[in-house]
């Protein structure tokens, strides 16, 4: 199987067979959002879409009707969906390991999953938001108290069970302002300051120069936050 491309080159066999084996698990797949997200991924960074369309997101668009944002999803749930199969299949070679140390395994023997897969886009995307340990954490949790994986029940018993991201206070144009204000004065004070008051103040003229380099470095660096420029675009508004 040959596909010509649109630069007027051509799909290797190699591509073109592996396209054809993507597109079949696309198509087939379409309740199995993890192996739909694994052919999309595999379309995406082998550029398997180059064959007949200008962009990975043409091709979404006119192959299959789907978003670029929801392909997206898709790749992202199966990623975690996988990573969580092999942390699955790691506790159970663990376990497996230490039962048959003790000899008290018996052949064809098998142990249930620590813990349930994600089953749809919505929930595995809702792991997605914890790192690797906190998400194998709420899925311990949900399968000792007999709840299925859903997004909700993530998020519900995530909510519970991890500690609190820590508040940061979110500084405010005026708050910025007012800092940048204060440090402007404080180094118009030191720069101003006549000899005799530097012994004051300072040992030598080089540490007031220091002071008033590093109050000005403080001012820029407030007046470049996102805050402070919102701020001012308001303002001019």
């Amino acid at each position: 199987m040959e596909i010509r491309r649109r630069s007027g080159g051509r799909l290797s066999p190699e591509e073109a067979e592996r396209l054809e084996i993507c597109e079949t698990a696309i198509d087939s797949g379409l309740k199995t959002f993890w192996e739909v997200g694994i052919a999309l991924a595999e379309v995406r960074d082998k550029r398997l879409w180059y064959g007949s369309y200008a962009s990975f997101t043409e091709y979404l668009d006119k192959r299959w009707h789907l978003r670029r944002s929801y392909a997206g999803s898709l790749i992202l749930a199966a990623d975690i969906r996988m990573e969580l199969a092999d942390r699955v299949e790691e506790r159970r070679e663990k376990l497996r390991s230490a039962r048959s140390a003790e000899a008290s395994v018996t052949a064809g023997e098998d142990d249930p999953p620590p813990f349930d897969l994600p089953d749809s886009v919505e929930s595995a995307c809702a792991l997605g938001k914890l790192n690797a340990d906190d998400r194998v954490r709420v899925l311990e949790e949900l399968k000792s108290r007999e709840l299925p994986a859903s997004k909700a029940n993530i998020r519900q018993v995530a909510d519970q069970i991890l500690p609190s991201p820590p508040k940061v206070r979110k500084l405010s144009y005026g708050m910025i302002r007012s800092g940048i204000d204060a440090i402007v004065r404080q180094a118009e004070f030191f720069d101003a300051l006549s000899p005799d008051r530097i012994g004051e103040l300072f040992q030598s003229p080089g540490q007031r120069e220091q002071a008033v380099e590093a109050l000005k470095k403080m001012a820029d660096i407030l007046e470049k936050h996102p805050a402070c420029g919102e701020g001012a675009q308001a303002e001019s508004l």
